[in-house]
């Protein structure tokens, strides 16, 4: 609830919805269709190309040049990681906002996922909302350890 509400909230922003782009991604344990890395980055780069229709360029190039099915089976993290990544870097992105709620219920890849929100979170355009219950392997990728902005709630 916590997550749908920040959504809400940046989604009503004035300044933030014209400007912005928001791309959010809810996982579930009990569902495998949504319990992994690969449905993860597959969600967050739909929502991207929805919003802004040019970077579904990225998308094309890596479909266009791969094998059937190239973001399905065992290689799908690794090829959704590099349209992800792409676009990411791509100028056209401007003050996106990445949302991932309950990282821990994402069970399979949970670990490249973790790398890969771990290695993109320098750039200024690019700001990673992230959701879980406090799992140390989660916080020691993510490196929450004072040096970053972090953001705890802990109910009792």
């Amino acid at each position: 609830m916590l997550m749908m509400t920040i959504l809400k909230d940046l989604e009503c922003q004035p300044r933030a919805a014209s400007t912005s782009t928001l791309s959010y991604f809810f996982c579930q344990g009990t569902d495998e269709n949504l319990n992994n890395a690969s449905a993860v980055l597959r969600g967050l780069i739909y929502l991207l190309c929805v919003q802004q229709s040019s970077l579904a360029s990225h998308l094309r190039a890596r479909y266009d040049h791969a094998e059937a099915k190239p973001f399905h089976g065992a290689n799908s993290f690794y090829a959704l990681s590099q349209v992800l990544e792409s676009i990411i870097q791509d100028e056209r992105l401007q003050n996106a906002y990445l949302m991932v709620d309950a990282l821990d219920e994402c069970i399979t890849d949970r670990d490249q996922l973790l790398r890969f929100i771990a290695s993109h979170t320098i750039s200024p355009r690019i700001k990673w909302i992230v959701s879980s219950r406090n799992i140390p392997e989660i916080e020691t990728f993510l490196e929450i350890d004072g040096s970053g902005s972090e953001a705890n709630l802990v109910l009792k």
